[in-house]
């Protein structure tokens, strides 16, 4: 009976906060109403709006031969048909070969350019202002925390599934 919940629709942007520290923004998916005579409740399920990269699909074939991890990941960016993305600090300047093919996500393809690198590597953001800006960067050495089970950490949330844990037995004997 909340009456800001026709303010939070599906494909909507929500900030979210931990009491006064921001965590993000974010996409509304969707929405589980649930009624009986204990509960009434309204579950959103919502993805970062990094995941809007998702939404374009590369078409026809792009080729990068030696240009630098900006040039290529700036480039990437450009085929956004909105561009929810820009592309802020780069902190390298790899010249590796890379290929799309249609029906590969931007996504996918934007997070793939440094896998072949041989040093550490974070993906920082800024989705405060639009369109959003995305870095990569070298991540620092210096240890900021720790988590540690009864300590810190309040609690874990842990989902298991069998659907890729098969095992195939094959008898053999006379």
């Amino acid at each position: 009976n909340d009456p800001k919940r026709e303010f939070i629709q599906p494909r909507y942007f929500v900030e979210l906060y931990d009491h006064s520290k921001r965590i993000g923004r974010f996409i509304v998916n969707t929405r589980l109403t649930e009624k009986d005579e204990n509960t009434e409740e309204i579950t959103y399920h919502c993805d970062h709006v990094l995941a809007l990269l998702h939404n374009d699909v590369v078409w026809g074939v792009h080729k990068w031969e030696g240009d630098t991890t900006d040039v290529v990941l700036g480039e990437m960016l450009a085929l956004q048909e909105t561009e929810n993305w820009r592309l802020g600090d780069v902190a390298f300047a790899r010249e590796f070969h890379y290929k799309l093919q249609s029906g590969d996500s931007l996504l996918e393809a934007v997070i793939s350019v440094p896998k072949r690198f041989m040093e550490p590597y974070i993906w920082t953001w800024d989705d405060s202002v639009y369109p959003f800006t995305l870095n990569l960067l070298r991540p620092s050495p210096k240890i900021t925390g720790t988590v540690i089970a009864g300590k810190n950490m309040a609690g874990v949330s842990i989902e298991e599934s069998a659907a890729e844990l098969f095992t195939r037995i094959y008898p053999l004997g006379e």
